[in-house]
C-alpha cells in the first residue's frame, strides 16, 4: 500500500510539474501572438499609407496626362492659325507680285504704286518666313508634347497598376491583421485557461501530499497496532488453551 502511495504522490508531482511546464509554454506563444499582432498593426498602417500615397500619385499622373493633352490641343490651334497667317501672307505676295507688274504696265503714273507694292510684297516675304519658323517650333512642341503625352500615359498606367497592387496588399494586410488579432485574442484566453489549470494542478497536487503524508501517518499508526494485536491473539490463544485443559 506505501508503495501505491508513492506512485500516486510522484504521479502528481510530475503532473504539476507537466502542467506547469505547459503555463509556460503558453505564455510564451502568447508573447509572440501579440508581438506578431504589433507588426501586422504596423505593416497595416505602412500598407494603408503606401495605397493613400499610390491613389493620390495616380490622380496626379491622370491630371497632368489631361494638361498636356490640353496643350497639345492649343498647339494644333496654334498650328492652325500659323497655317492661315502662311495663307494669307501667301496670297497678298501673290497680290503685290500682281500688283507690280500692273505697275510696271502703267509706267511713271504707277511708280508711286510699285513702290507701295513691293513693300507689301517684302512684308509679305518676311511675315511667310516668320511664320515658317513659328511652324517649325510649333511643329516642334507638338512632337514633344505628343511624346509627353504617351510617356505620362505610360506612367499613369504603371501607377493605376502599383495602386490596384496597392490595394490588394491592403486588404490582405488588413485581412491578417483581423486574423492575427484573433490568434492573439484566443491565445491569452487559452493562457488564461492554462494558468487555472495549473493552479487547480498545484492545488490537487499539494492535496495529494497532504494526503500522502496523511496515509504515512495512518501506516505508521497501523504498524504501531500490529504488535499489541498479535500479543492480544497469542493470550487468547493460551487462555482458550487453559480452558481446554481443564
Amino acid at each position: 500500500m506505501g508503495t501505491k502511495i508513492d506512485t500516486s504522490s510522484s504521479k502528481s508531482l510530475q503532473v504539476a510539474e507537466a502542467s506547469d511546464r505547459t503555463l509556460q509554454s503558453v505564455k510564451s506563444v502568447a508573447t509572440a501572438a501579440a508581438e506578431l499582432s504589433r507588426s501586422v498593426s504596423a505593416i497595416k498602417g505602412q500598407a494603408v499609407q503606401a495605397d493613400r500615397i499610390s491613389t493620390s500619385a495616380r490622380s496626379e499622373a491622370e491630371n497632368t496626362t489631361n494638361k498636356v493633352q490640353e496643350l497639345a490641343v492649343s498647339a494644333q490651334k496654334i498650328g492652325e492659325v500659323v497655317q492661315l497667317i502662311t495663307d494669307i501672307a501667301d496670297q497678298t505676295n501673290l497680290l503685290a507680285l500682281n500688283a507690280t507688274i500692273e505697275a510696271a504696265r502703267a509706267g511713271d503714273a504707277g511708280k508711286g504704286f510699285a513702290v507701295v507694292a513691293g513693300e507689301v510684297k517684302n512684308l509679305a516675304s518676311q511675315t511667310a518666313k516668320a511664320t515658317e519658323e513659328i511652324a517649325t517650333q510649333i511643329s516642334g512642341i507638338q512632337r514633344a508634347t505628343n511624346e509627353a503625352v504617351e510617356a505620362i500615359g505610360t506612367i499613369a498606367a504603371t501607377i493605376s497598376e502599383m495602386n490596384s497592387i496597392s490595394s490588394a496588399i491592403a486588404r490582405a494586410v488588413d485581412e491578417q491583421g483581423n486574423a492575427t488579432e484573433e490568434i492573439a485574442t484566443n491565445t491569452r484566453e487559452v493562457s488564461a485557461d492554462a494558468e487555472l489549470v495549473s493552479t487547480s494542478v498545484v492545488q490537487v497536487s499539494r492535496a495529494s501530499a497532504s494526503s500522502y503524508g496523511s496515509a504515512i501517518e495512518v501506516l505508521w499508526a497501523a504498524d504501531d497496532l500490529t504488535k499489541p494485536v498479535e500479543d492480544l491473539n497469542r493470550e487468547v490463544d493460551n487462555f482458550l488453551k487453559t480452558i481446554r485443559a481443564r
